[in-house]
This record gives C-alpha cells, structure tokens and sequence, in this order.
C-alpha cells in the first residue's frame, strides 16, 4: 500500500498561483511583495524548466517573454479599508 499524501494529479499552473496569491494578500500598500511573490514563482519556474532538460537549457529571455504572456501582473484587488468598511444606513 502506497502513500498518497501530498501527491495530486492535476499538474500545478503557475498563474492560478499567482492568482490565488494576489485574491488573498491583494491589500493596499503590498504591491511591492506581489511583484516579489511574482518573480519567485517565475524565478522557481525557471529552474524546473532547466532542470527538465538534458540538452540545451531554456533562456531567461524566453522565459521571460512566457512570464509577460501567460502570467497575471500583479495587481491590488481589495479596497482600502476605509472604502470596504464604510457603512451608510
């Protein structure tokens, strides 16, 4: 009997991550960190692609270019508190 834990199927796609990311810390002020977080995850990316391969190894200018196409920027989504908290009876 094997182990399953921890192991998943579906393969892990580096925009749902970065999506997932940006829904949940997406707060005023911490755009610098999103960025950070975004080039982490295509830094990481990166990696595993030149891990991959045996032959050449894949450029950082492509993968570059694949970041900006298929990667989401980085971007607030909720409000200031002062907005979001604001009540009119």
């Amino acid at each position: 009997m094997t182990d399953e834990r921890g192991k998943s199927d579906s393969p892990v796609v580096p925009a749902d991550v970065i999506r997932g990311h940006a829904r949940y810390y997406g707060v005023p002020g911490n755009s610098y960190a999103l960025g950070a977080f975004r080039w982490a995850v295509i830094r990481h990316w990166w990696q595993t692609l030149n891990r991959r391969s045996q032959g050449r190894h894949v450029l950082w200018s492509r993968v570059r270019r694949l970041a900006r196409c298929r990667l989401p920027p980085p971007r607030i989504c909720h409000p200031y508190p002062s907005q979001r908290l604001c009540v009119s009876t």
